[in-house]
């Protein structure tokens, strides 16, 4: 670890579609528990694990991760991934994030069903050069750390887990629930529950397909400065391109965040 004047920044990637409490409180677990001056969602633009995956269009789930952290400081949407073409590596990521955040400390979130798949990512020991491993037990999923260091020297000291709550919540599970008309109520942000009912996400089309939102937004990646919903906008975060924050209320009239700020916050 590097000394305690560094910037502390959780990142967490996934597709977030939809974002879930699960999401919400591993990110604040590791928050309290690391100290960590804000947690970066980073939502997946296009995964190569999941090639062809039907995903929703980029700006419904970046919306949707905006209205799930509005009323957290601390939790900010990174379009680092939106804003570049794909595939979209970890690793990549975070030499983006440690270009725009020189001397931070970066704490990646995730949890141990990732972990015991780790090996198979792209340059996973470029990974843990670059970031910690903050790793969520997940139920069923237990990681041989013995196994791990033998194919990734060195992550047995990279690894810190957290005492996060088992949520056994599933993005796969929540649009099958809302495509079979049963409630998701408890399960996600009332915002994105919100979003979903009025974007008509995740319902199935006479054509036997994922029908998309019936929307303005189209499927194309997140621009700078692109306005996200009604009365929504972008907060950029530490100058070179690639990386856009939401603000941390829909419709709020505050001030962009620095970098300083951030390390006063911290």
């Amino acid at each position: 670890m590097t000394g305690g004047d560094s910037l502390r920044l959780g990142v967490l990637g996934g597709t977030f579609d939809p974002p879930h409490y699960g999401h919400l409180a591993l990110a604040e677990t590791a928050r309290v528990q690391l100290g960590l001056a804000r947690v970066l969602f980073v939502p997946a633009g296009d995964p190569p694990h999941k090639p062809g995956y039907p995903l929703s269009p980029a700006a419904d789930r970046a919306a949707m991760v905006t209205a799930a952290i509005a009323d957290n400081p601390a939790f900010v949407l990174s379009c680092v991934d939106l804003n570049r073409p794909g595939p979209h590596y970890t690793v990549d990521m975070l030499a983006l994030l440690g270009k725009m955040f020189p001397g931070a400390e970066f704490y990646f979130l995730m949890g141990s069903d990732s972990l015991a798949e780790f090996p198979t990512w792209r340059d996973p020991a470029g990974i843990i050069r670059q970031a910690i491993l903050a790793v969520m037990e997940r139920p069923g999923w237990t990681a041989d750390l013995d196994h791990l260091e033998r194919e990734v020297p060195g992550i047995r000291e990279r690894v810190v887990w957290l005492d996060a709550p088992r949520l056994d919540l599933s993005a796969t599970d929540l649009r099958r629930r809302v495509r079979e008309g049963l409630s998701v109520r408890y399960l996600v942000p009332p915002a994105v529950e919100a979003y979903i009912r009025e974007h008509r996400l995740y319902l199935w089309s006479s054509e036997g397909g994922l029908e998309r939102s019936l929307t303005r937004f189209s499927q194309v990646p997140v621009a700078e400065g692109r306005t996200l919903a009604a009365g929504e906008r972008e907060r950029k975060v530490g100058g070179p391109q690639g990386l856009a924050f939401a603000t941390r209320a829909i419709g709020s009239g505050d001030e962009p965040l620095t970098v300083g700020q951030l390390r006063r916050s911290g």
